[in-house]
């Protein structure tokens, strides 16, 4: 009899569509990139006025942006003011630069750096933020990505509580990006 059970089952199974179901929306943003967003995430155009991407879920608390900026600007401007390291990467130097904001600006009370030196061959660094924002606890997963000719943040924030549940779903928005090519 479990034979039978077994072979009827494995039979229903066959000539089923068994496709996994992604829980993500992939989000073409200016012929210029991909990104896939959770499909609970919707647009939200008031998070952050100079991200050409600003998504979000007000139920889960969590929130995506991307800022991107033309790599060549980004090196004069800082040569100018005299803090762009020459011995250092471009795509370290752009890291630097947005950690030491949150470190001085915003009051990191921790930054945390992952190993991650790539994202779809693209030179790529990625920190764990924390802070404070009046009483509320903060924590950031932002992706610093280098293209030939931009440098793009990927952050990604939730209140500090409800971050190691949502963590791994960060990681896979920022391990999602894809420059279109042309």
């Amino acid at each position: 009899m479990r034979l039978i059970f077994l072979y009827l089952f494995f039979i229903s199974c066959k000539d089923k569509n068994l496709e996994p179901v992604s829980n993500f929306n992939i989000v073409t943003v200016d012929s210029l990139y991909t990104l896939e967003v959770p499909k609970d995430m919707e647009i939200m155009n008031s998070l952050y006025n100079q991200a050409s991407l600003q998504y979000g879920s007000r139920i889960k608390d969590a929130y995506t942006v991307v800022i991107n900026e033309d790599k060549k600007d980004f090196i004069v401007y800082f040569r100018q003011i005299g803090v762009y390291n020459e011995e250092l990467s471009v795509i370290k130097n752009y890291a630097a630069a947005q950690v030491n904001y949150f470190r001085e600006e915003m009051k990191a009370t921790k930054i945390e750096q992952y190993d991650l030196t790539e994202i779809n061959n693209y030179n790529a660094h990625q920190f764990r933020i924390e802070h404070r924002v009046n009483h509320y606890k903060m924590a950031y997963l932002i992706a610093y990505i280098e293209t030939e000719t931009d440098l793009f943040m990927i952050m990604n924030w939730t209140p500090l509580d409800k971050f190691d549940k949502l963590e791994s779903e960060f990681n896979d928005i920022n391990g999602s990006f894809k420059l279109i090519q042309k």
